[in-house]
């Protein structure tokens, strides 16, 4: 827009310039030519007059065909000069339209070429987040697993060791009560510490109740009594032997049963 305003304005100055040579080309309308009177010539004879008279209109003549023939050079030289004129115009207007677009192409392909840098910068960072992404991802999953696979076998090692634990103190406390009830005088006494052992074994050691129901029947032979609380403890422990301690443990409710309450 700019280019246009100046190209106009050198245009302008262009044709003020045409007008002022033109104006100075400008022929003189005021031709002064003389035209002897006939009373100033001497000798005052018709043929001279005639003679005069005949010159001076050839000379009117030639001076109007020279002023015609100027007239017509200058408009010629006009109409060149506006044709000039037109020419320059169209030529200096192609010129800045020509520019103009050449400009704008430049700036047009200055502009692709920096959004396709751009869009291609772009979708590579956004490919190398999705990378570091999915390897981040693949390291914490895998990082998830080998922690589980961890704690897993950690917990299971604790879990033995705790089972390895929880069996040496059942075996003390075993042997302790089992010593304890060997060792006691009291029949009936013994037939607490008894069932405190059938207590313990009928989960952890079922195998250890058919030695213990043995030394409960020969207690009770013996006149050794059970509590009434003691006795409802001992169906309860009996209901929920296995089915092929049936035999016995049917014995043993019946002695306690028909046994005197403590």
């Amino acid at each position: 827009m700019r280019g246009l305003c100046v190209g106009f304005f050198l245009f302008l100055l262009f044709l003020a310039f045409t007008a002022v040579q033109a104006r100075s080309l400008t022929p003189d309308a005021r031709v002064e030519f003389e035209v002897q009177s006939p009373t100033s010539l001497y000798g005052g004879s018709n043929a001279r007059i005639a003679d005069t008279a005949s010159q001076a209109a050839k000379q009117e003549v030639a001076l109007l065909r020279a002023q015609l023939q100027y007239s017509k050079d200058f408009q010629d030289s006009l109409l060149s000069t506006v044709y000039w004129a037109l020419g320059g115009t169209f030529v200096l207007v192609g010129l800045l339209l020509g520019f103009g677009w050449f400009a704008n192409f430049k700036v047009y392909e200055r502009d692709k070429i920096a959004m396709k840098t751009e869009l291609e910068a772009l979708i590579i960072a956004k490919i190398t987040d999705l990378n570091i992404s999915s390897v981040v991802s693949e390291e914490v999953k895998l990082a998830s697993a080998r922690g589980e696979a961890a704690t897993m076998a950690s917990m299971t090692q604790i879990s033995n060791a705790l089972e390895a634990i929880s069996e040496k103190v059942f075996r003390i406390e075993l042997a302790r009560l089992k010593l304890k009830m060997e060792s006691n005088a009291s029949d009936s006494m013994a037939l607490t510490d008894a069932l405190g052992v059938m207590e313990l074994c009928v989960l952890r050691d079922p195998d250890e109740l058919p030695d213990v129901m043995r030394f409960m029947l020969n207690k009770i032979e013996k006149g050794g009594k059970l509590t009434a609380g003691e006795i409802t403890r001992v169906s309860k422990v009996l209901d929920r032997l296995p089915a092929h301690y049936g035999a016995l443990s049917e014995k043993l409710r019946a002695k306690v049963i028909a046994s005197d309450i403590f």
